[in-house]
């Protein structure tokens, strides 16, 4: 499409709250957010940006507001899935106006994750609750949606394409936005340092990957000769196993001096849905990611070669990932070609 088509486009950007708190400028959804304020900036694109402090709540919000798409403006981006009452409006009430919608995870398979991660009890029931209504929420907004540009390859074509038709179905990869880019420090030479990078409010899927990060490092015994171990975020809640030979940083400011000391970024868990933001950030860092093998298999194709994935989550696999995190890293930046896929799968999305 030429770049005057592009300018003359005005769009509605529907965003949760959060994305203008700069305290949660690295929170996943936030990072992911701003891929797409780049992309409009790059293209000439004029937007409208409508802020909700409940994206479940999105109707009301912009019912109350009058923020529905207004003369000269021919499409509007949802960051949720949680809103299906708004895209439905939209599609019914402003026919001439494109709905896109941008989900962040497919809720049914990761609320189920934070289920199986909880183990049994009340807890699991709760988020199993959650995966039931969630999914109802997206089968809805993914109906309502001209297009859904989901965040990573295996949600497109394992989830969203199955609520939906799948020739509406474009995933649009997560990709490290330039203004973090900017802020990556310079890599260092790598310490024998394994960082285990947690998040600002602990939640499940978190917390079973340190314990199991725990569990690896109690079980090395005399491998690994050398190594140092770290973890970071919110572990309130936490009542899991921690190696004394893990260094805890709590919340940091930035997890980007952290992972360009270290080697390697283990993140041992199987579970939960999404794009998992932290390895590509490891690797923008030149950090080895250590992962197991169905992580791996959700991963994109552009970043498994600066994974190293283990068949079994074990200590003898662990020590033997550690060995080979030694070796010289990967010299191909896959972020560039994660952002050209993106920006593509953008362009098919509004102007197709």
């Amino acid at each position: 499409m030429a770049g005057g088509a592009h300018q003359a486009m005005k769009i509605v950007h529907v965003c949760g709250r959060a994305v203008a708190d700069p305290a949660l400028r690295l929170h996943g959804s936030v990072k992911d957010i701003q891929g797409r304020s780049e992309y409009f900036a790059e293209r000439g694109v004029g937007v409208r940006q409508v802020l909700v402090d409940d994206p479940a709540r999105a109707f009301e919000t912009m019912e109350a507001t009058r923020a529905w798409p207004a003369a000269g403006e021919s499409a509007i981006l949802f960051e949720s899935s949680f809103c299906p009452r708004a895209l439905e409006h939209v599609r019914r009430s402003y026919p001439h106006v494109r709905v896109l919608l941008r989900p962040h995870n497919a809720e049914l398979p990761h609320r189920l994750d934070w289920a199986r991660a909880c183990g049994p009890g009340l807890a699991a029931l709760g988020w199993a609750r959650h995966a039931v209504v969630n999914v109802l929420r997206d089968w809805r907004s993914a109906r309502a949606a001209h297009r859904v540009l989901p965040i990573s390859d295996w949600e497109a074509y394992g989830y969203w394409s199955r609520l939906t038709r799948p020739d509406k179905v474009i995933a649009a990869p997560f990709f490290l936005p330039k203004q973090l880019r900017e802020v990556l420090p310079e890599v260092p030479d790598k310490e024998r340092l394994c960082v285990n990078l947690g998040a600002a409010r602990g939640n499940p899927l978190v917390f079973h990957a340190l314990g199991a990060f725990s569990r690896c490092i109690e079980g090395l015994g005399g491998d690994a000769p050398g190594w140092c171990f770290a973890s970071s975020g919110d572990a309130e809640g936490y009542a899991g196993p921690v190696s004394p030979r893990v260094e805890r940083f709590g919340v940091l400011e930035s997890p980007y001096p952290l992972l360009a000391r270290a080697r390697a970024m283990a993140l041992l868990s199987p579970l939960g849905g999404g794009f998992k933001t932290k390895v590509l950030e490891a690797v923008a860092c030149r950090t080895w990611v250590i992962v197991p093998a169905p992580l791996a298999r959700k991963l994109p194709l552009e970043l498994r070669p600066c994974c190293i994935v283990l068949d079994e989550i074990s200590p003898a696999g662990f020590a033997a990932a550690l060995k080979r995190a030694l070796e010289p890293f990967p010299e191909d930046d896959p972020g560039v070609r994660l952002r050209s896929r993106a920006f593509s799968a953008l362009d098919a999305a509004f102007w197709l």
